[in-house]
């Protein structure tokens, strides 16, 4: 024969079914690793989309997709969820009483998390937006109910879901454009859920006291100073 053909191998979709092989693939000179590799990607790739990765693995090819659709929802198919870089060095105990002071004005007041924070290790400070100044009482009690919170003793952990998984629990108004698919939703206790990728402690026992050390109120901006005492 001055040509040979040979089958496509039978490939298995996601849903458990065996695509018909329609064509045959004919070569003047026919070379099984070109074949199997290239050629043969090429096809997976047009089946599956361009998306599709392809690997070899014990003389065997493999198909593997990140995603798959199961009733209309998007499964994540890659144990290590891929997030966004996050250089900034902080202090555990300090960004988790970020955490505890944005629900408790969420509580309080009705204001939006603090879209303007600087936190520090020794104190740090975050902006809210209100349309009054709060009274010293006001100011007191969100010191303390910050403080009761840690009381509790608390634990903190994270999760993993998609953006349409997260945006009935959490406020996703805030996320940069850029953000990943893949949220780490951090929990502390039943008082306050957030989107986060930043450094926490495991329980809020760890945190110590909390303290409003001053405070300023300007065009509708409620600017509040704290630190955290051991």
């Amino acid at each position: 024969m001055s040509c040979l053909g040979r089958m496509l191998p039978q490939t298995i979709r996601m849903d458990g079914s065996r695509p018909p092989i329609r064509k045959k693939l004919v070569t003047n000179n026919y070379n099984p690793t070109f074949c199997r590799n290239r050629l043969y990607r090429l096809w997976i790739k047009l089946f599956y989309g361009p998306s599709t990765q392809v690997y070899r693995n014990s003389k065997r090819i493999n198909v593997h997709q990140k995603y798959k659709k199961e009733n209309n929802a998007q499964i994540i198919m890659e144990q290590q969820p891929q997030l966004n870089d996050h250089n900034k060095q902080e202090y555990p105990p300090m960004h988790t009483a970020e955490h505890l002071l944005n629900a408790t004005m969420v509580k309080t007041f009705g204001c939006p998390r603090s879209r303007n924070a600087h936190i520090e290790k020794k104190k740090s400070k975050c902006d809210y937006e209100l349309p009054t100044c709060p009274t010293e009482e006001q100011i007191h009690a969100i010191e303390e109910k910050v403080n009761e919170a840690i009381d509790r003793h608390l634990p903190v952990t994270c999760e993993f879901m998609t953006h349409e998984e997260a945006k009935s629990i959490v406020d996703l108004s805030k996320l940069p454009e850029n953000a990943s698919e893949i949220l780490r939703i951090v929990r502390i206790g039943d008082y306050d859920a957030c989107a986060c990728i930043g450094q926490h402690v495991e329980n809020t026992s760890e945190i110590g006291l909390f303290k409003i050390i001053s405070y300023d109120y300007a065009d509708g901006k409620l600017r509040l100073r704290f630190k955290l005492i051991k």
